[in-house]
């Protein structure tokens, strides 16, 4: 059944036709590439409850299942209940090694020996890689490719005659020239990465972004960025948090994007007693106990997703990574914020934050790893400001340049 409904995507008429089979190619680095395609597959699947169609949607990742089941379901039983039994029907996950990022040590700290290893090992097999993934498109019957952003999602499109698209503000071949200099086996890796990136049909490309010379066809979009959908008393129900333990102090949330951080020193935070309560997602180790102002909190567990525990705290400490950026601003949160080494990226977040945030301040990894945030905290609330206004549709705008 064919239909013609027509929409505007920056200001120009489309038309939008035939249900589509979709692939979302996503990058199992962290959980920021994940989290941002997700918030382009709620649109979608808005758009299907909203005008009746079976836009269907297959991810192709090794980042894991959980965070697609939880940030969907959740969301799709809030706000749509009466519809939310129809996102399995529409959602699949498919589990698959798609590119390698970065090998982290933990979160803070790359092994840029071992990102040689992976990468050389992935990328010196990528023309065989490419002929089964598209075979993988060709027997999913999929319309239409999306990546963000592995290089094989779109080779793979192009040899199965599939048209495509890419999301992203920052790519590979940026990142690894960081490390040419010093080990010359990354520019072959890096022209793999970039004849990949070439067979692109069109970049949505997101704000502050990195240079992308890759890519021949770049379409400049909003910044996707989640909101909080459940109130404080909400978040507090499902987290069997007593709601008294928060009243009359400062909130601090420490979370460094599905990274584990080896050596903060936990049992510091015991001497903020009574003026600072603390959420981490970071497990306590075997045989280690928090004090008691410290709550872990199981973003695993299916309770709640993440954008939502905004709604309990004041303050993140964190790395910059596009998608808790994009959450920092969707929530209207303040931010201390450490360093990633030697990750290119991070200047262009650093700077997003300064411009869009009420207030970001670095902390040092030392007074990160040792819990002083006293001094850097007093330094953020001296700092509040208005800041500037930016456009958060971005989900929408690549959801409908996706179905167009």
């Amino acid at each position: 059944m064919i239909k013609s409904i027509y929409e505007s995507f920056n200001g120009k008429a489309i038309e939008l036709k035939k249900d589509k089979n979709i692939i979302f190619y996503t990058s199992g680095h962290g959980f920021g590439h994940a989290v941002r395609q997700i918030e382009i597959i709620k649109e979608i699947f808005k758009y299907n409850i909203e005008n009746n169609r079976e836009h269907k949607v297959i991810v192709r990742t090794t980042a894991p299942e959980w965070v697609f089941n939880n940030s969907l379901g959740l969301f799709f039983k809030k706000l749509y209940p009466a519809r939310a039994s129809e996102i399995p029907r529409w959602f699949s996950y498919s589990r698959a090694l798609n590119d390698v990022g970065t090998v982290q040590k933990d979160s803070l700290n790359m092994d840029i020996a071992a990102t040689y290893e992976a990468a050389r090992n992935f990328y010196s097999g990528f023309k065989e890689r490419a002929s089964m993934e598209a075979e993988f498109i060709k027997s999913s019957r999929a319309d239409f490719v999306v990546g963000d952003i592995p290089p094989l999602a779109f080779a793979a499109a192009k040899l199965a005659g599939v048209r495509s698209a890419g999301v992203t503000n920052f790519s590979w071949d940026f990142i690894y020239e960081e490390f040419a200099s010093e080990n010359k086996g990354f520019n072959e890796i890096i022209d793999i990465v970039r004849s990949g990136y070439e067979k692109c049909g069109r970049l949505l490309r997101l704000p502050f972004a990195c240079p992308l010379p890759a890519f021949k066809n770049v379409s400049p979009v909003s910044m996707i960025a989640r909101k909080p959908y459940l109130s404080k008393e909400e978040v507090l129900k499902i987290l069997n948090l007593a709601p008294e333990e928060f009243e009359g102090v400062k909130t601090v949330m420490i979370s460094f994007g599905g990274f584990d951080t080896d050596g903060i020193k936990h049992e510091n935070l015991s001497g903020y007693a009574g003026k600072l309560m603390f959420l981490t997602t970071i497990a306590p180790a075997a045989g280690e106990k928090y004090p008691s102002n410290v709550k872990f909190i199981n973003t695993g567990a299916g309770a709640l997703s993440f954008e939502n525990l905004f709604t309990i705290f004041d303050i993140i400490a964190t790395k910059p990574g596009y998608g808790v950026v994009g959450d920092i601003i969707g929530a209207d949160s303040t931010c201390l914020f450490t360093d990633r080494g030697r990750f290119r990226e991070y200047d262009y977040l650093v700077d997003f934050l300064k411009k869009h945030t009420r207030s970001s301040v670095y902390i040092s990894r030392n007074e990160l790893l040792n819990c002083d945030f006293e001094p850097r905290i007093k330094e953020l609330e001296s700092q509040i400001k208005k800041p500037a206004p930016i456009d958060t549709r971005g989900a929408y705008e690549c959801a409908m340049a996706v179905i167009e």
